[in-house]
């Protein structure tokens, strides 16, 4: 009799070994996955390396190992996508949100039919999607144009409970998609470390779960007629169970006749060549215990920093897991400050977070110790400093203003925009008129809070002087501005229609991308513009149209264009902000054929026979065409000619004239 426990990994559960991750996008140089597969980086939103080029969207596609997971069939307690951002377009929730959706189709890195490429990417639902809006790490506008955010580069957790419980209830396991949520209005862009990165600072994706455990369970069972070599199976466990006591059995007396009978009954025989019994002592187990103790890899605010913001939280990162750490922080008295511990799901990070805004311009000393890994180790206490910002009693001032101080000729629409030396709330905005009428208008404020902006609810007057009074700004110290005033001059009534003074693609442009983005640029800002594609028989193309910004019409199709087709844009219907009406405008453009495999058959050359050799006309009835092929992997193949009626000589007819195809051997 042999008692067994059987019982579930433990939760939570990492994904584990490396993910297979890549990218696609719009972008021309990013259509094909597979040339993101090596990247040390993965990217998903809507980006325009801040203005530098058109927009693009970016997507990423993450697919986890699952073989081994031990979730299927159990409950989903918690389950997240945790890529590592490094780099965003704006800082903390107003990053914008970003999405992971399951896909809901099969998609490969490599050459067939299903290979990740802009123009073919899988299917996916919505359905128990994670959606969150967080950006760390840093802005980085140029290579040396970098805002950092209060948040450091970490992994930012993406909750995709409903994806894994479709998972664990039996769906087919393609992956993730991340991209942003809504693909439309500005930026929304961030990156994150792919599975190929081997830095010491961050990580691949990470998918972790918690899953409910089954209960562990207890079944005694005779070994009796089951195979010496291997263990049984859970059915043959079952099928041979035993009840279990609590109480060891009465022995059972039997003569030592009885003994030998059962001894040469039973199947359960051992033979063993007494040579080949060992002669030494088994080697020790070369398993080591672990003595190192954990270590503090990073922390924030780091020894000796200055000007710390008085609102910040002690953040530790932990080279390991760890428990029963004591985090105080003192101030130059020697008094603790009150506060509480919260701690990663992990258990390598930790933060305290005071329970008010610290004392401004004060040095804090962080005190650290019993921090304890698993194995018992403890780490030795570590003491740095920190200074909170100093007191700020400056009041905010006023370092720019749109329209400029006696600006003349300003455009009627124009909105009214001051710049602060900080940020700054409760703004007041006052636009009045030579009468001392005041203009109505809302006010809005920049993310930073530095740019205040008051639009009006009308265009203003022509050629009128208007003064603007700006009050009541205060900075986060509470300092208030002084009052500050300024005029400026409107110019004559505008009379001018909007015009498009530039378009994607260019007019009669060839070779253009399926997947391309039609564009048309305004020479100010407008509304109600509208935008039709169509096709060469005139049917509309769908999709969505929308603005970016005030200047840009964006049309997006909702599939890839045919291939080799000329389309027809038309905009129409509008209007500047002095309610002159746009004249219709329309170009056109050709598609070009999709991109060949990159073992495909290339044409060398071709020759027409006869010539008449001096530019001049040959006159055959059984012309013959010659091509010269090179292909990579010397396979038949088959050479189509096409012969169009020459446009120079209209009387004779147009269009296509014949077709001939020719096997190659």
């Amino acid at each position: 009799m042999y008692p067994v426990t059987l019982t579930a990994n433990p939760t939570p559960w990492y994904g584990p070994g490396f993910p297979t991750d890549t990218f696609v996008s719009d972008d021309p140089r990013f259509h094909t996955g597979s040339r993101q597969q090596y990247m040390d980086a993965i990217v998903a939103g809507r980006y325009d390396y801040f203005g530098q080029s058109p927009y693009y969207l970016y997507r990423s596609y993450i697919k986890f190992d699952l073989s081994e997971a031990p979730f299927f069939d159990r409950p989903i307690l918690n389950a997240d996508l945790r890529p590592w951002n490094y780099i965003t377009t704006m800082c903390g929730a107003e990053a914008g949100n970003i999405a992971v959706r399951r896909i809901t189709s099969d998609w490969s890195l490599g050459d067939g039919s299903n290979a990740l490429r802009w123009n073919n990417q899988p299917s996916v639902t919505s359905r128990g999607q994670g959606v969150k809006g967080s950006g760390v790490g840093k802005i980085q506008r140029t290579l040396n144009d970098v805002t950092y955010c209060p948040d450091p580069a970490q992994e930012v957790y993406y909750s995709i409970e409903g994806i894994v419980q479709d998972w664990a209830d039996g769906a087919q396991n393609y992956g993730v998609q991340v991209a942003s949520f809504g693909e439309a209005g500005g930026r929304n862009y961030r990156e994150y470390l792919s599975s190929e990165w081997t830095g010491s600072d961050g990580r691949g994706p990470v998918l972790f779960v918690e899953y409910e455990a089954p209960e562990e369970v207890e079944i005694a069972y005779e070994r009796d007629g089951l195979p010496d070599d291997s263990l049984p199976s859970y059915e043959e466990v079952l099928e041979n169970q035993i009840p279990l006591s609590e109480a060891p059995p009465a022995p059972e007396p039997v003569t030592i006749t009885e003994a030998g009978q059962r001894q040469a009954s039973s199947p359960q025989t051992v033979s063993v060549d007494p040579d080949s019994l060992p002669t030494e002592q088994p080697e020790p187990d070369d398993e080591q215990p672990d003595t190192i103790p954990p270590a503090l890899v990073a922390k924030t605010p780091d020894a000796d920093t200055q000007d710390v913001r008085p609102a910040t939280h002690v953040t530790l990162f932990f080279s390991e897991p760890v428990t029963g750490q004591q985090v105080v922080l003192k101030t130059p008295d020697g008094e603790s400050v009150a506060g509480s511990i919260q701690r990663s799901p992990r258990g390598d990070i930790i933060e305290f977070i005071p329970t008010q805004t610290l004392q401004p311009g004060t040095t804090f000393q962080v005190q650290v110790s019993g921090a304890q890994d698993a194995a018992g180790n403890i780490m030795a206490p570590l003491t740095w400093s920190f200074t909170t910002l100093h007191p700020d009693r400056t009041a905010p001032t006023i370092t720019e203003t749109l329209p400029r101080a006696d600006a003349t000729d300003v455009p009627h629409a124009t909105p009214i925009e001051v710049t602060f030396s900080e940020p700054v709330d409760h703004v007041q905005m006052q636009i009045s008129a030579p009468s001392g009428d005041l203009l109505q208008g809302t006010i809005s404020a920049s993310a930073d809070r530095r740019q205040q902006k008051f639009i009006l609810e009308r265009p203003l007057a022509a050629e009128t002087r208007f003064t603007v009074t700006v009050s009541g700004a205060a900075d986060e110290a509470g300092n208030t501005m002084s009052a500050y005033s300024w005029s400026f001059t409107t110019g004559k009534a505008d009379t001018s229609s909007p015009i498009i003074t530039q378009t994607f693609p260019e007019k009669d442009a060839s070779a253009v991308p399926p997947t391309v983005a039609i564009r048309a640029i305004f020479d100010e800002p407008v509304t109600g513009a509208g935008i039709l594609i169509k096709d060469e028989t005139g049917a509309t193309v769908s999709g969505v149209a929308q603005m970016e910004g005030s200047t840009v019409l964006t049309f997006s199709p909702s599939r890839p264009l045919a291939e080799e087709t000329r389309y027809r844009a038309e905009v129409a219907g509008a209007k500047d902000s002095s309610g002159n009406l746009m004249h219709p405008f329309s170009w056109s453009f050709t598609t070009r054929d999709a991109e060949p495999p990159q073992d495909a058959p290339t044409l060398m050359g071709e020759y027409a026979s006869p010539t008449s050799g001096n530019g001049g006309t040959a006159t055959t009835l059984t012309p013959m065409f010659t091509g010269y092929i090179d292909d990579p992997a010397g396979r038949p193949g088959v050479m189509t000619v096409q012969v169009e009626h020459a446009p120079e000589v209209p009387g004779q007819g147009s269009g296509l004239d014949l077709v001939g195809y020719q096997s190659r051997s």
